[in-house]
């Protein structure tokens, strides 16, 4: 048994050419849901607008303000992390300091647009990850006299452990709320003898 995305044949027909990806992120932030792909100017998909702020000009050329890394596939059940990286100034990272993220939801798309770092889609794009902020820390970067600042998100993928709980209940706990009650003690028992059953004759 496997887990396959679905692929409509339009992305296939478009992957097939020149290649001019994109990502579509939906993120569950504090402000509200922010939407953003990595091309150049709004777009509209999903009866949505997805603001384009994946790629700034600078000068003669344009500059990749977004890092997107998925986490591995594997067929163990270990699910590995991934990493979101935007640059942005310091005040503005500084401003996204007290705001709690974790264990915040945030989608990730792959899709193909006409054209490079464009807004237009040559299909739908396919569900690429689905997953949860799990952490988030701040880099500092220097080339000769120019800093970066970059915002780096953990991805998580698989339940939160917000939302993972366990819950124990001993004869002890038993006894003490219901005083004459014995079931504790035997399920205890009871389980004791299917872990180790008794072996008769006794050697």
């Amino acid at each position: 048994m496997a887990l396959k995305r679905g692929c409509s044949p339009e992305l296939l027909a478009a992957l097939a050419g020149p290649v001019r990806p994109c990502l579509l992120i939906e993120a569950d932030w504090p402000d509200g849901p922010v939407r953003v792909h990595t091309g150049r100017f709004p777009m509209e998909w999903d009866g949505k607008t997805w603001l384009g702020g994946g790629y700034v000009v600078d000068g003669g050329g344009e500059v990749n303000l977004f890092d997107f890394a998925a986490p591995a596939e594997s067929e163990g059940m270990t699910a590995d992390g991934g990493m979101i990286r935007v640059s942005a100034t310091l005040e503005t990272i500084l401003a996204e300091r007290g705001r709690v993220i974790r264990n915040r939801e945030i989608a990730v798309w792959f899709g193909v647009t006409t054209w490079m770092h464009g807004n237009v889609l040559a299909a739908d794009p396919v569900l690429l990850f689905i997953g949860y902020f799990d952490e988030r820390t701040f880099q500092l970067a220097r080339e000769g006299e120019d800093y970066s600042h970059d915002l780096v998100l953990g991805l998580g993928m698989g339940p939160p452990p917000r939302a993972q709980a366990s819950v124990e209940h001993s004869a002890e706990d038993q006894k003490a709320e219901y005083p004459g009650d014995t079931a504790g003690r035997h399920l205890i028992h009871a389980d004791k003898r299917r872990v180790n059953p008794p072996v008769w004759p006794a050697p």
